[in-house]
């Protein structure tokens, strides 16, 4: 058996056992979540490619068929960023793991990744238990682009890990689309090394439930990690969204902004955290977050946080809720748009700061012709 196996089932087994000792989250509801079938957990679903030529070293590839050249990358870092005691359902996905995607990029290289998960299967009540592992070495740099767009799927729960090492930068965009009765876990944890930098890009607009957590490790001195956010809800859909920021550093910085548009009956709970340990002396964190609410019904509850151990940093947070600036739809009306074209575009100017900075031309374009098919104006 080769190295990553051997690291697989030691996960299977380490995870077992937390998944038997953990309580439920909190948030857990069994009248929402689905039964699935829980079956012998061989990769079954698809991680598919799309990039240019990859320069020497670079490794993107199926994270079970890791060659012996790659197996030690599995077997140093798979489940060292999210521990499979991390909660009970990450020790769910860690016994069920059923698809994975391995990038690795060596120091001083640049790479530019687009991945796709597909998740079409013969059966939907089968769980999804996607993996995706991301290692930036000295120096390197990454653009990788994540999508999920696989409808059928009834539990999907996955799991991120990114390491930047010294001095690297990883820039992680991603987005969901899931079918409208998924439900859907995803815990994304990025560990970063001195002067390391991760700049998260998140898109949340599918499944019926979804909960999400990223969180980013701060750990080494100058490190600093930002994260731009956006989801959009409808008719009943649920979201429950935390980001957080962890500084252990010193002179580490942070910063969110995260926009969200709903409308009907749909649901949102927020929590942006920064938290400045008490070493992480002359830390910056700041964070911001705006919903607009389409609907009377729409609700989001928001709560940032900023959690500091020590002097001599610089920290602030600000949230907003509200509708459409009257004012705003009056102007463009009086010019000639008509009330639906109006309101569209004062909502693609207030996603505008967190679209504009997806890193390829084509997913952008893509991008806005999901946002504008999800809010239907």
């Amino acid at each position: 058996m080769r190295a990553n196996h051997e690291r697989l089932t030691e996960l299977r087994a380490e995870a077992l056992k937390a998944f038997q000792a953990l309580p439920d989250p909190d948030w857990y509801d069994t009248s929402v979540w689905p039964r699935v079938q829980l079956v012998d957990p061989t990769p079954k679903l698809a991680c598919e490619t799309r990039s240019q030529s990859l320069a020497s070293g670079v490794i993107c590839q199926d994270l079970f068929s890791s060659s012996a050249n790659d197996s030690e990358l599995v077997k140093r870092f798979l489940g060292s960023v999210v521990k499979p005691a991390t909660d009970r359902l990450v020790a769910l996905h860690y016994v069920n793991m059923n698809s994975g995607c391995l990038v690795y990029v060596p120091p001083h290289t640049e790479a530019d990744v687009v991945l796709t998960v597909d998740r079409t299967r013969d059966d939907s009540d089968e769980g999804s238990f996607h993996h995706t592992m991301v290692i930036a070495d000295t120096g390197a740099r990454l653009r990788l682009l994540q999508t999920d767009e696989s409808p059928d799927t009834t539990l999907v729960v996955d799991v991120v890990e990114v390491i930047a090492q010294e001095g690297a930068y990883v820039e992680y965009s991603t987005w969901q689309d899931l079918g409208i009765d998924t439900c859907h876990y995803n815990v994304r944890r990025a560990l970063l090394h001195r002067d390391a930098s991760v700049d998260w890009l998140l898109g949340t607009f599918g499944a019926r439930v979804s909960n999400e957590k990223t969180l980013s490790h701060l750990q080494g001195a100058g490190s600093q990690s930002s994260c731009l956010a956006l989801f959009l809800g409808s008719d009943r859909q649920r979201y429950n969204l935390a980001v957080d920021m962890l500084h252990e550093g010193e002179h580490t910085a942070s910063d969110i902004l995260t926009r969200g548009v709903l409308d009907r009956d749909a649901r949102t709970v927020y929590v942006g955290r920064a938290t400045i340990g008490s070493s992480a002396r002359h830390a910056s964190a700041f964070q911001q977050q705006n919903t607009l609410l389409l609907s009377k019904n729409a609700r989001v509850d928001t709560t940032p946080e900023l959690l500091i151990g020590v002097d001599e940093v610089q920290a602030g947070h600000a949230s907003t809720v509200g509708q459409i600036d009257q004012d705003q739809l009056f102007y463009l009306m009086s010019r000639g748009l008509p009330e639906q074209i109006a309101t569209r575009m004062i909502i693609h100017g207030f996603l505008a700061p967190i679209v504009q900075r997806v890193p390829i031309q084509d997913e952008q374009t893509r991008l806005m012709e999901l946002i504008d098919r999800k809010i239907a104006i």
